[in-house]
């Protein structure tokens, strides 16, 4: 799983209702190799980071 496939699983909306037993605590844990910390660290922060079709109006 990718950061962003995290971030899009996280951002579900039958994921955050906790009647559908998907998540049973208010917290989720993703473990990564930590040779890869650097990545993981980039990805995130390039999620954070506004894309152009996220900057155009409705």
């Amino acid at each position: 799983m990718t950061i962003t496939e995290l971030y899009e699983k996280l951002a579900e909306k039958d994921f955050q209702d906790y009647l559908t037993g998907n998540l049973f605590f208010p917290a989720y844990m993703y473990l990564y190799d930590p040779e890869k910390e650097y990545e993981i660290d980039q990805e995130i922060l390039n999620i954070k980071k506004p894309t152009p079709s996220a900057l155009q109006l409705p």
